[in-house]
Formats: structure tokens, C-alpha cells, sequence
């Protein structure tokens, strides 16, 4: 049941509140809120995770009721994060420290722009999903951490400045987790480039006509699972003779349209990883044949 509370509405936790619903799932759900933690869920398991919820409840709400047992921690991995919020923002029952490696990793690229001064961690800031080359060359930040990460600028880096910047030292493993990448950016001469692209993480972030117009290659059915564009059409008809791995139905489980899923039910669909798909909601799951929730294993039971 914590893969359901971690992404289910919250108004399904609203309309059945004595399903037994993960306190700590919940408290990583992206949709938490302070209603939802005052609400009695008769058949609960585990405990509210402060740190959890700190990381992913709005932090408008963090804002507008600072006297909660909000966590520095988790509020270190909040998106919503400002230098405002951490210097400014008085939060008298907060538990732990703040960190920087975290929080470098995670606020807006802008606050960085902003605040050039204090302690950024640049191999964090490598992972941060606005990070460019633009503020790896040109931003100085005389108190930042460590050196950059360039297997990490790779994956976030607009794949344009990859193509204006060939001379960079990018890495082709981090290029092959770009989500913007294609098969075409394979033929870059990149003189300075490390290590080898990386057919796994090519299969689950280049656009599915690549692979259909490219079929020969060495794909990954592994990666493919994880395709965000994966569909019946190429799982079922698509010819791949140089393909390696199996097909990973938990991964599929949790991207494929559900409505998909719900006219397709003899296929090999993971239970789990449908749990953690994001528009799963009860009633989705009930439109599915499972109507019951196991009392002991909280797992989903088909009604025969």
C-alpha cells in the first residue's frame, strides 16, 4: 500500500479513509497536505515522516504555517526551496540542519544566479535539472564545493548547447540519460567527451520513432520498459534482432496509459508497479478487477 499512498489523490484518501493507507507513502506523496495529515485513518500503518513530507508538500504551505515540525532536511530537497525560506523565514520547530548539497541540488538555478556568494556545492549543482553550461562557465561562485560533475551536467544540459559546445568534456553515459537526447546526437564529434554512450539509458529516452526507424541497433528492451512513449504496438510488433535484455513489465506497469492496461488485462501487468503509476487512483484500480485490498500484505487481490 505505500507505492497507492505515495501517488494516489488525495481526495481518494478523502473518500476512503479506512483503507489502509501508508502514513509514510503519504508522506512522500507530491500532493500532501496538512488536511490530510489531521485526517483520521482508522486503518493506518507506520507513522507520519516529517522529513518526507518537508520534501514534497507545497512550500507555500511551509510558509503560511511555520510552526509546524517541518524538517530542514527534507526542506533541503523541496523544489520550491529560496534562499528566502532558509535565511529569513523564521521556523521555530524545525528539526535538523540545513543542507547544502541538497539544496544545491534542487532550488531554482536563478537563486543561484542571485546569490553567487554563499556555499553552493557544485557537484550538486551538477544534478540541479536547470543547470547549463552558461552557469558552469561563466557564473563565478568563490565559496562553492568540489568540482563539476560532468557525467551529471550531461544528463540536464539542453542537448543545443551540447551542439554549441562540443569542446566541453561531456560525458556520452550522462548524454545517454538526457531526456532529450537522439539517436542523431550519437553522430556529434565530441573531441573531448568521456566514456561510451550507454544503450540501456539511449532505450528509455530516445523518441520511439528512433527505435522504430533504427531497429537494427543495439537496443535494450530494459530501457524501453522505462520509455515514457512505449506502447503495445512496439512491445508486441516491433521486430528488434539485436535487442538485449527482457521486457521489465513493472517498469511498463508503471508508465503505460491505463486505459491501456484496463482493455489489456490478460497481459503480464506488475501489481506494484501499477501502484506507482501517476494517475492511479481506487477507483482505477477497482475498474481493474481488484476490488479488495489484502488486510495483511496490502496488496491488490483480483476478485475472481
Amino acid at each position: 500500500m505505500r507505492f497507492v499512498s505515495s501517488k494516489v489523490r488525495m481526495d481518494d484518501v478523502v473518500k476512503y479513509p479506512y483503507l489502509p493507507w501508508d502514513r509514510k507513502g503519504l508522506s512522500e506523496n507530491d500532493n500532501i497536505t496538512l488536511d490530510i495529515i489531521s485526517t483520521s485513518l482508522c486503518n493506518a500503518t507506520e507513522t507520519w515522516s516529517w522529513e518526507s513530507i518537508s520534501e514534497h508538500i507545497d512550500i507555500s504551505i511551509v510558509v503560511s504555517h511555520p510552526d509546524r515540525t517541518w524538517s530542514k532536511e527534507g526542506l533541503s530537497r523541496n523544489r520550491g526551496i529560496t534562499i528566502n525560506i532558509i535565511y529569513r523565514l523564521s521556523l521555530p520547530l524545525a528539526t535538523g540542519s540545513w543542507y547544502w548539497d541538497d539544496i544545491s541540488a534542487h532550488i531554482d538555478i536563478s537563486e543561484v544566479e542571485k546569490y553567487p556568494s554563499l556555499a553552493w556545492v557544485r557537484y550538486s549543482l551538477s544534478s540541479n535539472k536547470g543547470i547549463s553550461s552558461r552557469i558552469v562557465l561563466l557564473l563565478d561562485l568563490p565559496n562553492s564545493a568540489t568540482d563539476w560533475e560532468w557525467s551529471c551536467i550531461s544528463e540536464h544540459a539542453p542537448m543545443s548547447e551540447v551542439i554549441k559546445y562540443p569542446d566541453l568534456p561531456w560525458s556520452k553515459a550522462g548524454l545517454s540519460r538526457n531526456r532529450c537526447v537522439r539517436i542523431s546526437h550519437m553522430d556529434l564529434s565530441l573531441p573531448n567527451a568521456t566514456g561510451r554512450w550507454n544503450w540501456i539509458c539511449l532505450s528509455a529516452n530516445v523518441p520511439i520513432s528512433d527505435i522504430c526507424n533504427n531497429s537494427i541497433l543495439p537496443w535494450s528492451r530494459a530501457g524501453l520498459s522505462r520509455n515514457r512513449e512505449i506502447c503495445l504496438d512496439v512491445i508486441q510488433n516491433l521486430f528488434l534482432p539485436n535487442a538485449k535484455c527482457n521486457w521489465s513489465w513493472r517498469d511498463i506497469s508503471m508508465i503505460m496509459d491505463l486505459n491501456t492496461i484496463k482493455d489489456h488485462m490478460n497481459l503480464p501487468w506488475d501489481r506494484n508497479g501499477i501502484s506507482e503509476h501517476k494517475d492511479i487512483s481506487i477507483d482505477r484500480m477497482r475498474s481493474m478487477g481488484y476490488k479488495r485490498l489484502c488486510p495483511i500484505s496490502y496488496t491488490w487481490i483480483e476478485d475472481k
